[in-house]
């Protein structure tokens, strides 16, 4: 699982392509957040356009990540 991870996070690098092959999702409620989804775990990460940052907030198992 983590090998998955680590290549989810390293195509993220090629944001907004990355956004095609990746299974991303806008969260609701929240600017400029976004999902992905990898197996059980999920990958919470914000996006700066303007910057064209990319931060990586939560990093967990599907049940717990959306607590808080």
């Amino acid at each position: 699982m983590k090998a998955r991870l680590k290549e989810a996070l390293a195509e993220l690098q090629n944001y907004p392509i990355a956004l095609r092959r990746l299974d991303v999702e806008k969260l609701e409620g929240l600017k400029r957040a976004y999902r992905i989804r990898v197996g059980e775990y999920r990958i919470i990460f914000l996006v700066d356009k303007k910057d064209k940052t990319i931060y990586i907030t939560h990093i967990g198992r599907r049940e717990s990540i959306y607590e808080n």
